[in-house]
């Protein structure tokens, strides 16, 4: 499946569910905010960041990776668009994800 096709099977798909449900999951999406734990995190964490994002700006994954502390985090910044690259770029994805697992063992 190329991405646009995937872009399109995901948006028909939102149209599809069921608006309660739909309106839960934007609830805890939009409502979650655990900015407050990223300094106490420890372990090694890649942040994945789609170069144009009109959901979430490439400075946003940047801020992340300061609140968390330099040592702990690492940006990748993907050459794509979107907010979805697991569905957009899959194969960029797929390859800085296989990196980070390989630099965590």
């Amino acid at each position: 499946m190329n991405d646009i096709n995937a872009i399109s099977e995901f948006e028909q798909s939102l149209g599809k569910m069921n608006p309660e449900i739909t309106l839960s999951a934007a609830q805890a999406v939009f409502l979650s905010d655990w900015r407050s734990i990223l300094p106490r995190v420890q372990v090694p964490t890649t942040i994945i960041q789609s170069k144009t994002d009109y959901i979430v700006p490439e400075n946003v994954a940047l801020c992340k990776k300061q609140e968390m502390g330099d040592r702990h985090a690492k940006v990748h910044i993907l050459t794509t668009q979107g907010h979805f690259p697991q569905s957009t770029a899959h194969s960029m994805l797929l390859k800085v994800l296989k990196h980070a697992l390989a630099s965590s063992e």
